[in-house]
C-alpha cells in the first residue's frame, strides 16, 4: 500500500502551525527534505517521512515556536477584539435597519388603508352611476316610446282632419 501524501496545508493542519510556517521551513531545511516533497500539478506534497523531518525539527526548536505562538494568541485576541466591535456596531445597524422597516412597514399599512377607502369610495361611486346610468337609459327609451306614441297620434289627428275635410 502506496503511503499517503499531505498538501502543505494538511502538513500545517497536523503540525499546528501555519502554511506559512511550513513554507519556511521547508527552505530552511531543503537539503534535508527535498527527496520527501513531491510536486504534482504546480501543488506540493510531502511524504510522512518528511513530516517526521518537520515535526523534529519544529521541536528543536520549542522556544522560537512558543514566541510565535503568543504573538498568534496577541494577534488572534486583537482581532477576536476587532470582531466583537464589529460584531456590536453590526448589531447597532442591524436595529438601526429594523427599526427603519417597521416604520416604513406602518408607513405602509397605513397608505393601505387610504388606498382602500379610496377604492371602496370609487366602488360606490361606480355603482351609484351605473344605477344612475340604468335609470336614465329606462327614461330615455319611455321618452321614446311617449314620442312615438305623440307621432302616431299627430298622425291620426291629422288624418282626422283631412278626412273631415271631405266631410265638410
Amino acid at each position: 500500500m502506496k503511503p499517503k501524501e499531505f498538501t502543505i496545508t494538511e502538513t500545517a493542519g497536523q503540525l499546528n502551525v501555519t502554511r506559512q510556517y511550513v513554507y519556511k521551513k521547508l527552505d530552511e531545511l531543503k537539503d534535508e527534505i527535498e527527496p520527501f516533497i513531491i510536486l504534482k500539478n504546480n501543488v506540493k506534497y510531502l511524504k510522512p517521512e518528511g513530516i517526521g523531518i518537520l515535526r523534529d525539527n519544529i521541536k528543536n526548536t520549542g522556544t522560537k515556536l512558543n514566541v510565535n505562538t503568543i504573538a498568534d494568541i496577541e494577534k488572534d485576541s486583537k482581532i477576536k477584539n476587532a470582531l466583537d466591535t464589529n460584531n456590536s456596531l453590526t448589531d447597532q445597524i442591524i436595529n438601526n435597519y429594523e427599526g427603519q422597516i417597521k416604520y416604513l412597514k406602518d408607513e405602509l399599512s397605513k397608505k393601505d388603508e387610504v388606498y382602500n377607502g379610496f377604492i371602496s369610495d370609487l366602488k360606490e361611486r361606480i355603482t351609484h352611476f351605473e344605477k344612475e346610468s340604468l335609470e336614465k337609459n329606462k327614461l330615455l327609451e319611455n321618452m321614446q316610446v311617449l314620442l312615438k306614441d305623440q307621432k302616431l297620434l299627430t298622425e291620426q289627428t291629422e288624418k282626422k282632419k283631412f278626412w273631415n275635410f271631405w266631410k265638410k
